[in-house]
């Protein structure tokens, strides 16, 4: 899957979607890369900082992207385009189940907070180790 990363592409809900693709995709291809304890995704313990500073820059960014999540439902529940299936957990009741999602992407903006503190705490950690036997760029 390839996709542009372009902030100022022509907005659609199916770009939107590929680019939410592309961040979980971006995980999983991390994943296989720092598998192994010394493999070619990681070389050096500059490496670790550096991956840590990238993934801190993107977790401080999630928490307005929640946000505006959470105000896009609001604003859609308020002007009577949100509904729920009857067979939905509430029951097809639409404020509710608008009032559920907020709350839980509230939880999840403060676990973005937390997350993105914590990456920015262990690239702070990271910043001055190096590898005493090789050459650390």
């Amino acid at each position: 899957m390839n996709v542009d990363l372009d902030t100022d592409a022509p907005r659609s809900p199916d770009y939107t979607h590929a680019v939410a693709a592309a961040f979980a995709e971006a995980v999983r291809v991390l994943n296989h890369h720092t598998l192994n304890h010394r493999g070619p995704g990681l070389e050096y313990p500059s490496d670790v900082y550096r991956v840590l500073g990238e993934l801190a820059d993107g977790a401080h960014r999630l928490p307005q992207l929640l946000q505006q999540l959470d105000r896009f439902l609001a604003a859609e529940h308020e002007d009577g385009r949100v509904g729920e299936d009857a067979d939905g957990r509430h029951g097809g009741d639409a404020d509710l189940a608008v009032t559920d999602a907020s709350d839980r992407i509230h939880g999840a903006k403060a676990a973005a907070a937390a997350l993105a503190q914590a990456l920015q705490d262990a690239y702070a950690a990271t910043a001055r180790l190096h590898q005493i036997d090789g050459l650390d760029p």
